[in-house]
Formats: C-alpha cells, structure tokens, sequence
C-alpha cells in the first residue's frame, strides 16, 4: 500500500452509483492527515468500505489543499504533527465555511484524561480515537460519518433537483399562461343590476362555450351574472352611485370543461330608474392550475423532507447505541478485571497445596480461599447496587439527623486516632430522602478519608443550607489527590486502593445515591492539603407537603 504526499490511495472496491436511488452508494472520501506513513497505512487498512476513497495527508498544509480540491466525509487527524499542530489545522479547517461542517475525529495516543481532549472537543472534534485501538470500533466510528455524508449529499441533490423541477414546472406554467394571455381577447359584457345580461363581445361567448347572449343568461352563469343591490356610502350619507366588485368564480361549460374566470364589475346608478352594469371577464385558469400545482410539489417536498428527517434521527440514533455498546465494552472490563484477580489467587493457591499435600498448607489455602471469596461477593454486590436503575422510596426527613447518626456509625468502628467533628448551621431543615442510604453516602466518604490517611485523621463535616438547597461538606486533613485523578474518582471501578482489596465502586455508588436524590456531589483535593466532598440537595418546604413521597424535586 503505497501513499502520495497529498495524493490518494483508493479503497472504493465499486463504482459511483447512479440515480437518486443510488446516491447512497456514491463514492465518498477519507481524509487521514498523519506523518507517520506506518500509521496511515494501518488506519487504512481498517477503513476498507465500498465506494470509499482513502486519501491522505503528511501535514496540516497537505490537508489543507487536499480539502480545497474535493469534497471528503470525515477527517481522521493527528493530534501531533512536526510544524502545524493537529489542533491548529482543525482551527483553520473549522475557519473556512466550505470545510466548517466536515467532521474531525483526533487520532492520537495522549491518555484520555489529558486537557488536549477538551481543548480538542472545543476546536469542534466529533470524536477523539485512543491508539492503539480496536479496528471494528474505529470501523463504527467511520462508517456513521460515511452513511451521514451520504445521507447529506442526497438530501441536498434531491432538494436542488425539486427546486429545479418546480421552477421548471413553473416557467411551464407562466409560458402557457402567458400564450393563453395573448392568444385570448378579454371578454367584454353589460347587464342590469337586476341580472339581465344586455351585451356580450364574441371572446366572451368563447371563454363561456356559448353561441348567442341569449345562453349568457341562463342559470349556468348566474355566479358571473348575479344581481347587484346598491350599498349605504359609509356613516349613512345615502346611497353609492358606483360600486366596483372582483371575485374568481368557478364555472363548467356545455362542453363539461371547467374554467377558473376573473369578473370585475363597475355598477353605476346615475339613472336613477335603474343601475347599470358593465364588466370584464379574465380567464385565469392557468393561473389557478399553476397555484395548485405548486401547493402539490410543496406538499410533496414537505413530505420528503420528513422522510429524510426521520432517516437522519434513526441514523443518529444508531451513533447513540455505538456510544452506549463502548460503555456497556468498557464496564464489563472492568468487571471481568476485577473479578479475575481473587480468581487466580485462589487458582495459585489450590494449586501450591496440591503439590505441598500439607494439612497446614490446605488450612491456609482454605483461609485465602475465603477471604477471596468474600471479594468476589463484595464486588458483585457493588456492582449491583451501581447498575440499579429503580428510584427508592422518600420522604421527608431532617437531614441533620441522619447525618449526625451516620458520623455515630462510622465513629463506632473508627481508629482511635479518628477525630470526627459535627457542624450544623442549622437543624430545622428538611430534605425529600432515604435515610439508610444518605447515611450510606456519609459513612463511606468518611471510611474513604480514614482509609486513606497513614497518621492520626481529622474530619469536619458541615451541614448548612441556602434558600433551595441543603449543603453538606465532609472535609479531611489526608494526603489528598492529584488533579489529574479528580475527573475520574466516580468512574465505575477506579481506585488508589487496589492494593488493600479497594473495588472502585464505592463513590459511583455514592455518586449514583445523591443523583437519585435529585442533588449533585463535587469534590475538591490538594496534594498535601486533603480533599473535601460537596454535596447539594434539594430542600423539602412544607407547601410540598402535598405531593407524593418518593418525588424529587429536580
């Protein structure tokens, strides 16, 4: 696989398809700007779709004229490039309103939890990729920009070939109106206001299909020919002596044709005896059909347009449930990570006492065994507690009491070492809760401070409240985190404790706890200066008292 500096390998495997029907399968571009040509032909080599093109890119300039000379679908860029970084071409490629909309995923092998992501993420990136990678999901990745490209390049042909049709419908349209216009003279009349139709010019006696004035009156034509009664002038200072009507009348004539007619009519009563009328008659039937043609293509493009909206929301949907699928990969890691280390403990020691045959080593091993066990069981435990979706039962509670219980519990089986202080601003609020597990929440994050802690622990809880929420900070005099590690302490399964048989999941728990509760938990941390846990909850005010228990506020 051999690649150009800015020139393209092609991967397509088809030909471009043809018609609007086959527009889905029009050859589209890939876009990988890397300068590693080791790397390029690795990512290509996953990224073998139909009717895909392949080209890439040694740097930012390379890229940068690649996208000036064809279209592409998604750009796979280089987080670190020799002169202009990956982030500085994604700023110009998002600078330019022709290159604005494509999609850039980052391809890089930095840790996730580097601040290049969210300076990434706020250059306009889609997506970033972790090297190394697993191809399919990289496949998934691609393929959703693919289909959504294509997707957007057959709305947007369809929609200029009906803007095409319709205008070409429409010339049509005003041709034939217009020949109709010059080919026809204007239909020409006089009548009585009573009705009685006195003179008529011979166009009047073709538009109507009619030989002689006589046929004019006949009740076919009363709509056109109808009386006219002479009308009060405005505050009622007599009566008008003209009067001007206009109105579009459907008629069908002898032959069973239909014709759409414009009438003006001009009455004057000067003879006071009787008022008379004289008038024109327009055809503007082409007219008419043109207005209703158009009215059908715009319901016929309203209705397309709903279809594609639809495709496009499915579509979407189908990225969402790739996200999901990546989360649901990386939780089962975890779990099978974890469960897999008491696993081969207990493995490693059943078989030393195999080959010891020991009564003593088979004692200890049974000992070691247990305790593995129990692992087993409390991760298994945790786990369902963190993938239980179900909101338990609340009710109105005074939160100081069950946190002045919890800080009970946990002193209780506390080092002697452990100082646990209370203070309450107040005590006369309430919160909508569970009790067991908002005093859940406080026991674990103060074993969390205590655990963590080599020498004598200090713990300050403070419970205060503002107009809507209650306020509760735990605060601890420990070692404290790194700033690096705070974006990841309520991930499922992420801990500083593996060595003294920590799960990781014991702050997702209390994450997911306060969540439920309607509230949010943050936490602060210096190395060296301990670390504090705010967590806020809705307050419960007596005019709820009304509404039914297990509710959150939100």
């Amino acid at each position: 696989m051999v690649f150009d500096k800015v020139a393209a390998a092609d991967f397509s495997g088809g030909a471009q398809g043809k018609g609007m029907n086959g527009r889905l399968h029009q050859e589209v571009n890939i876009l990988i700007v890397n300068d590693r040509l080791q790397q390029v032909e690795a990512i290509a080599s996953m990224l073998e779709f139909p009717n895909v093109k392949v080209l890439s890119a040694a740097s930012g300039e390379d890229a940068l004229r690649v996208l000036l000379a064809q279209p592409v679908a998604v750009i796979l860029l280089d987080v670190h490039m020799p002169g202009m970084t990956g982030f500085e071409t994604a700023q110009l490629v998002r600078s330019r309103p022709s290159t604005e909309h494509i999609p850039i995923i980052f391809v890089t092998a930095i840790d996730a939890a580097d601040g290049h992501v969210e300076e990434g993420y706020a250059l306009g990136a889609v997506d970033y990729i972790f090297l190394p990678a697993d191809p399919a999901i990289i496949r998934a990745k691609v393929s959703v920009f693919i289909d959504l490209h294509r997707l957007r390049e057959e709305v947007q042909w369809q929609a200029e070939w009906m803007k095409r049709e319709a205008e070409r419908r429409a010339d049509e349209l005003e041709t034939r109106l217009r020949g109709l216009l010059n080919n026809l003279s204007v239909g020409v009349f006089s009548m009585t206001s009573a009705g009685e139709v006195k003179e008529a010019n011979p166009a009047l006696l073709h538009l109507l299909g009619v030989e002689s004035v006589s046929e004019v009156g006949s009740t076919r034509y009363h709509k056109l020919f109808a009386p006219m009664e002479r009308e009060t002038i405005a505050g009622g200072r007599g009566l008008a002596q003209k009067m001007i009507r206009k109105e579009e009348i459907q008629i069908s004539r002898k032959d069973g044709t239909k014709k759409w007619l414009a009438v003006t009519k001009v009455c004057d009563w000067s003879d006071e005896r009787e008022g008379k009328i004289e008038g024109i008659i327009e055809d503007v039937t082409a007219r008419r059909e043109a207005e209703e043609a158009l009215r059908e293509l715009n319901e016929t493009l309203e209705r397309r347009v709903a279809v594609k909206t639809e495709e496009l929301r499915r579509t979407w949907d189908r990225v969402l449930q790739s996200e999901r699928l990546a989360s649901l990969g990386t939780l089962a890691a975890g779990i099978a990570h974890e469960i897999n280390n008491p696993l081969n403990s207990m493995l490693l020691a059943t078989q030393y006492a195999q080959r010891k045959r020991d009564p003593k080593v088979y004692q200890s091993t049974l000992v070691a065994v247990e305790e593995q066990i129990h692992r087993c069981e409390k991760i298994v435990r945790g786990v369902l507690q963190f993938a239980r979706n179900e909101s338990t039962e609340k009710s109105p509670h005074l939160l100081s009491g069950t946190v002045r219980h919890a800080i009970g519990l946990a002193s209780t089986y506390s080092r002697p070492d452990v100082s646990i202080r209370f203070h309450g601003e107040r005590e006369g609020f309430k919160v909508l809760m569970n009790p067991l597990e908002i005093e859940q929440v406080v026991v674990n994050l103060i074993q969390n401070a205590v655990e963590a802690a080599n020498g004598p622990v200090e713990v300050d809880v403070l419970l205060g409240q503002t107009e809507q929420e209650a306020i509760l900070e735990i605060q601890d005099n420990g070692p404290g985190m790194k700033p690096e590690l705070l974006s990841k302490i309520f991930d499922p399964f992420f801990t500083t404790k593996a060595g003294s048989g920590g799960t990781g999941l014991g702050l997702s728990i209390v994450h997911g706890i306060i969540h439920d509760h309607g509230g949010t938990i943050t936490c602060e941390s210096r190395l060296g200066k301990g670390s504090q846990f705010t967590i806020k909850l809705p307050l419960w005010h007596e005019e709820h008292g009304h509404e039914q228990p297990g509710k959150v506020n939100r």
